[in-house]
C-alpha cells in the first residue's frame, strides 16, 4: 500500500477512536455496582453493544443473538476444542443403522429452571418437534439441528430418546451438540405460549433468567437446583451500552466487569495493563468478506469481480489497521470449520492486473457502483480501506454505511452491488454452502450466485455418507465458490473478551459460545 493509504488506516483508527472519547458514560443505566450490602450478593456486571429481543432459542440465527444463552440453555452432547464429544444433558448415547438411529440416555435429575420439574426425554422431544412448526420460525435453527431428516422422535421412557432419521447423517451428532439443540422445557412453552416463553425463558444450565428486557438489560441468578457445580456467581447483569466511549467509561470505572472488545486501539491500550486487566483472545468461525451482486450490471462480469481480487492489500489493512491482530482468511470457510480449505485462496495485491482486468471487461476508465457495510463499530474502518483501494484500481464505490436492518434488506433482495460483513459458520458448514446456491435466490444467497456445477457439488456434499467422499465433494464446493470470485474473504475473527483481573474463570470452549459457568471473583 501507498503512504498514503497507511496513513489513511492509521487516521481511521485515530478518528474512530477520538469520536467514542467525545461521550460521557450517563447512559449505563447503573450509577454504581449493584451489590447487595445485606446478603453479599456477588454480581458479575456484563456489558455488549447489542442483543436479539427474543430469547426463545429456537428463532436465533448466531450464538451471539443472546449472550447468556450458554449459561442459561444447554444441548444433549457438545464437544471440545478437538472435536471430541461431551455429553452433557446426555450421559451416553449410541449410533445404531449405520447412522440412521440415534438413542440418548439422559441425565436423571436434571431440574428446570423456576421449579418447571425434572427435565424428560419427551422435553427434548417436543423441543425438536416443535421445530418444524413454520409458526415458530426456527428458519435457522431447525435446518442447522436437522429436523427435517428426523422421522421419529421417540421417548422410549424419562430418560431415553430415540432418534430416527430419513437419511443416513454422519455429522448428525454435531448438529445435536450445536446451540441450535438447546433443550427447552414443554410445560414452559404450553403455559406461557411461544410469546411469552420469548420473554420468560426455562432451560437447564447453571443460571435462570430472573427479569429485564432483551435488547436493553437482563439479568440471572444462579440455578440453586442446577445438576452439575453450582455457578460462583449469584447474579449476572447483562448491559446494553451501544455508544462505544459510554462503554469504555463504564468498564474503566468499574461498574461494567466483562466486555467483548473489537477496538483495537483499546485492546492495545488494555493488553499494556496486565495488572488491571485479562484479555481472553479465541479464533472464532468468522471471516470478514466482501460480497458482489452476481447478477449486478457490472460485477457480472467476471473479470470485474477478478479485478476486485488485485485491487485490495488485505495484508496491509491487517498490519495497519488491525494492528496484526487478524490473519488473512486461508478460504470461504473459517479454519475452525469442519472440511473447510484452508490453502487455495491467496489473492494477490496487483492494481494494475486489476485495472487490466477491467480494460478488459470494456471499463478502461473504471466505473460507479455502491458498497455497502453496517454503521457500526466493526465494520465502518475495514470497509473505508476497501472503499480506498478500490478507488485506487478506478472502481469508484460510493460507501453506503447503514443501519443493519437496512443493510440486511438491502442485501437480501439482491439490491447491493457490493457490500462488507462479518459471516458466521457453525461447526458444520451446511448452511453456508447451500447459502449460495441458486434456490435461495431471492433469500439468503445474496450474491444472487446462479450456477448449476455448483449447486450440484454442494447437493452431493449434502447428501453423500461416507466420510472421505464428503471431505472430497466439500472441497470441491468451496473451490468453485472461490473460483466464481463472488466473495473476497479478507481475514479472521478473534473474539476477543475483557475483564478485570477479579473476574477468573473465564475460557472459551467447544462452540466458542460465552459462557460464565465456571467464573468466579477473586476480591483484590
Amino acid at each position: 500500500m501507498k503512504k498514503g493509504y497507511k496513513i489513511l488506516a492509521f487516521m481511521i483508527i485515530i478518528i474512530l477512536g477520538f469520536s467514542f472519547v467525545l461521550e460521557g458514560c450517563s447512559n449505563t443505566g447503573s450509577s454504581s455496582r449493584p451489590v447487595s450490602e445485606s446478603n453479599k450478593e456477588i454480581v458479575l456486571n456484563v456489558a455488549r453493544d447489542w442483543e436479539k429481543t427474543n430469547m426463545d432459542p429456537a428463532t436465533w440465527s448466531t450464538n451471539e443473538d443472546i449472550m447468556f444463552g450458554p449459561s442459561v440453555f444447554q444441548t444433549l452432547l457438545t464437544y471440545d476444542k478437538d472435536l471430541n464429544f461431551v455429553g452433557e444433558l446426555a450421559e451416553k448415547w449410541e449410533v445404531l443403522d449405520d447412522y440412521k438411529t440415534f438413542r440418548f440416555f439422559l441425565r436423571k435429575g436434571v431440574q428446570f429452571h423456576h421449579n418447571y420439574g425434572e427435565m424428560k426425554a419427551s422435553d427434548v422431544a417436543f423441543t425438536f418437534e416443535r421445530m418444524k412448526d413454520p409458526e415458530v420460525k426456527a428458519t435457522y435453527t431447525g435446518p442447522a439441528l436437522g429436523v427435517n431428516n428426523m422421522a421419529e422422535i421417540i421417548p422410549e421412557d424419562d430418560y431415553i430418546l430415540k432418534i430416527v432419521l430419513k437419511e443416513k447423517d454422519i455429522n448428525f451428532l454435531y448438529k445435536v451438540a450445536g446451540w441450535y439443540g438447546y433443550v427447552i422445557s414443554e410445560k414452559a412453552v404450553k403455559e406461557m405460549g411461544d410469546s411469552g416463553f420469548a420473554l420468560n425463558p426455562i432451560g437447564t444450565g447453571p443460571y435462570a433468567f430472573d427479569k429485564g428486557i432483551p435488547g436493553e438489560k437482563t439479568e440471572v441468578v444462579k440455578h440453586e437446583n442446577y445438576w452439575g457445580n453450582k455457578a460462583k456467581i449469584d447474579r449476572i447483569i447483562f448491559h446494553i451500552i451501544s455508544e462505544p466511549a459510554t462503554l469504555f467509561n463504564a468498564f474503566e470505572s468499574g461498574e461494567i466487569d466483562f466486555m467483548p472488545i473489537v477496538d483495537t486501539q483499546k485492546l492495545l491500550e488494555y493488553k499494556a495493563q496486565p495488572d488491571k486487566y485479562y484479555i481472553d483472545s479465541t479464533p472464532g468461525r468468522q471471516l470478514l468478506y466482501v460480497g458482489m451482486n452476481y447478477q449486478d450490471k457490472n460485477f457480472k462480469n467476471k473479470k470485474v469481480r477478478e479485478a476486485l481480487t488485485y485491487a485490495i492489500d488485505r495484508d496491509d489493512i491487517i498490519q495497519n489497521y488491525f494492528m496484526g491482530l487478524e490473519k488473512p482468511a486461508k478460504g470461504v470457510l473459517p479454519e475452525l470449520t469442519k472440511y473447510s480449505v484452508n490453502d487455495k485462496w491467496n489473492p494477490e495485491y496487483n492494481p494494475q492486473k486489476a485495472k487490466a482486468l477491467l480494460e478488459e471487461a470494456g471499463y478502461p476508465d473504471g466505473f460507479k457502483t455502491e458498497f455497502y457495510c453496517p454503521n457500526d463499530q466493526i465494520s465502518m474502518g475495514p470497509a473505508t480501506l476497501v472503499q480506498a483501494y478500490l478507488s485506487q484500481s478506478r472502481i469508484d464505490a460510493e460507501l453506503k454505511a447503514v443501519d443493519f436492518g437496512v443493510f440486511i434488506d438491502t442485501v437480501r433482495n439482491g439490491k447491493a452491488p457490493i457490500w462488507l460483513l462479518y459471516d458466521s459458520t457453525g461447526i458444520l458448514p451446511d448452511e453456508t454452502l447451500r447459502r449460495y446456491t441458486s434456490s435461495q435466490i431471492p433469500g439468503s444467497n445474496w450474491c444472487c450466485l446462479n450456477d448449476p456445477v455448483y449447486d450440484k457439488l454442494v447437493e452431493a456434499a449434502l447428501t453423500v455418507q461416507n466420510e472421505e467422499d464428503k471431505k472430497e465433494a466439500y472441497e470441491k464446493a468451496q473451490l468453485r465458490l472461490i473460483d466464481q470470485c463472488i466473495l473476497y474473504p479478507l481475514c479472521t475473527y478473534t473474539q476477543h473478551s475483557v475483564m478485570h483481573k477479579k473476574v477468573k474463570g473465564f475460557k472459551l470452549e467447544g462452540d466458542l459460545a460465552t459462557s460464565f459457568e465456571n467464573v468466579y471473583i477473586e476480591e483484590q
